[in-house]
């Protein structure tokens, strides 16, 4: 790879690949701040070279960013929420036809009860359509986030596990067509 950054610091330029469709920010001290998601927006945006427009070029494919949960953020928005870390999140891409979704969220329910985890809240995540192009206002799906607690005989690790296992039997169970879980986590969303 041509012109490449003289290594510095933790970078070592010998690792550079020429690979597509990925960044990074970290706060090396372990910070939890605005600054690190805004940054990470910005590599977000930046990241032309991985099919990320067609011929709609106001739609994109769809890509996110990976974060620790907001604790503080959702405290401020939910009340009574368990001690960071008894709490998991998922995020669910539901259909947009309501009956449909109500469906979906019928066998959300279900599936959260028999496998014991206590739904504390659901939210619509807030959304910002104005830079949607018409391709993807067309596919919007309706975003939801559901808070669900964990048993107290569990540990954080049985617990991540029970929340990993959830979410792969919700994708085999509810059919895929305009459904998706992009995480169900208690440490990251």
């Amino acid at each position: 790879m041509k012109d490449r950054p003289e290594s510095q610091g933790l970078y070592d330029s010998s690792y550079e690949k020429d690979g597509c469709g990925i960044g990074l920010v970290a706060d090396i001290l372990g910070r939890k701040t605005h600054r690190n998601v805004a940054d990470a927006l910005t590599i977000l945006k930046n990241l032309q070279h991985r099919g990320a427009t067609g011929a709609d070029p106001m739609s994109g494919d769809g890509c996110g960013i990976l974060t620790q949960i907001p604790d503080v953020l959702f405290r401020a928005e939910i009340d009574d929420l368990p001690t960071a870390g008894r709490y998991g999140v998922g995020v669910f891409f539901l259909p947009r036809d309501p009956a449909t979704r109500m469906s979906a969220q019928d066998d959300l329910a279900r599936i959260f009860s028999e496998e014991h985890l206590v739904v504390l809240t659901v939210r619509k995540v807030p959304v910002d359509q104005t830079q949607l192009g018409p391709e993807a206002a067309a596919s919007e799906p309706h975003i939801t986030q559901y808070f669900v607690a964990a048993l107290p005989e569990w540990s954080a690790e049985e617990f991540e596990r029970k929340l990993y296992v959830t979410r792969r039997l919700i994708e085999k169970t509810i059919p895929k067509r305009d459904f998706a879980v992009p995480s169900l986590s208690a440490k990251r969303i």
